[in-house]
């Protein structure tokens, strides 16, 4: 595989690309070997355009930095946080930590393009979105991937039927472990982020857990990921792991329990953690004080099964009630685990 530094060189086409990057659509421009024939996606820090290779005709994904122009717009997530500190948002986000919590921050997004783009050449692996191409040079920063015309894990969960639980948990649990044992950590790990093709599944938009520059100007270290799923202050991909399987076998998402917390199973020591966390700012354990065992959510729940739910989160059943572990998890005893473990009932 090519490095950054070998990937992209400089176009007469990538000089018209430049004189037209503060355009929010660049439908109808060349960039590299590729034309550009819609926009797919506007996101928070970058946008995404469909295009096709002028030398075989095949259809890739091309991403660029979020121009200026549409920063203002993109910041809705920030409408789901409460005063300065995070309280957790389902959008992809960006926080830091200050004075011992944690608070929303703003990266410039040549800074998040810059990250994302070496997580993607420094490792690869057939089921991580492949970098096909790339130019990192300001003004003209761009990246293609192959476009890949399958549904994501969410849109799975969000019709409830058509997968194999335990064969998409234990395939992703491959993929991610082996990447992590290698050195590399995805930080965003989340349904939306799992494209399910024929040919098996695909991990794309990788997060950020280090130094980034700001907005501001200022260059602090900084997570960019998903709360609901890496509640933690640094992302931690076992722990998102545990939490989309939860999601894969109940329909529901821990971090997001809507129950009373009259009816929660929590113990104390899983409340205590919570409390920790909250005195520091970090209020994206706080759904954990309504914890449900599995088995009240789901009917065909075995204890196995139940075990299995709770290890993966670092958690564990005693008398009746959900601790915390004393034990860290580790992805060789979760993938041991999670292939002795019968899946009663699911598809």
């Amino acid at each position: 595989m090519k490095s950054v530094d070998e990937l992209g060189e400089e176009t007469d086409i990538e000089r018209v690309f430049v004189a037209n990057s503060g355009r929010t659509d660049l439908t109808g421009l060349q960039v590299g070997d590729y034309i550009v024939d819609g926009l797919l996606k506007d996101g928070v820090y970058s946008q995404i355009f469909h295009g096709l290779n002028v030398l075989n005709g095949e259809s890739v994904a091309i991403k660029r930095p979020a121009p200026q122009l549409t920063l203002a717009a993109q910041q809705s997530y920030s409408s789901l946080e409460t005063g300065v500190f995070l309280t957790g948002a389902f959008l992809t986000g960006a926080y830091a930590q200050d004075f011992g919590g944690l608070r929303s921050v703003e990266p410039c997004p040549d800074s998040v393009f810059l990250a994302q783009l070496e997580s993607l050449s420094s490792y690869s692996h057939p089921n991580i979105v492949q970098l096909l191409d790339c130019s990192r040079r300001a003004g003209i920063r761009w990246m293609s991937m192959p476009f890949l015309a399958a549904p994501t894990l969410r849109s799975c969960l969000s019709r409830r039927a058509g997968f194999d639980a335990k064969n998409i948990a234990c395939r992703l649990a491959t993929v991610v472990s082996t990447a992590n044992r290698s050195g590399w950590r995805h930080h965003d790990l989340k349904p939306e982020n799992i494209i399910l093709s024929a040919d098996g599944l695909v991990l794309i938009d990788p997060g950020h857990f280090g130094p980034l520059q700001l907005m501001s100007g200022q260059t602090v270290d900084v997570a960019i990921t998903t709360p609901a799923y890496n509640p933690g202050i640094e992302p931690n991909d076992l722990m998102a792991f545990g939490l989309i399987f939860f999601e894969l076998v109940t329909g529901v998402l821990p971090t997001r329990f809507a129950s009373s917390s009259h009816d929660s199973d929590a113990g104390k020591s899983l409340l205590l953690m919570i409390e920790e966390a909250e005195i520091t700012g970090n209020f994206n354990y706080s759904g954990l004080k309504c914890f449900q065992r599995p088995a009240k959510l789901f009917s065909g729940c075995s204890d196995q099964l139940e075990r299995l739910m709770l290890f993966l989160l670092g958690l564990e059943l005693q008398d009746d009630k959900i601790e915390v572990r004393n034990e860290p998890v580790t992805w060789v005893e979760a993938i041991e685990m999670l292939h002795q473990t019968t899946f009663t009932g699911l598809t």
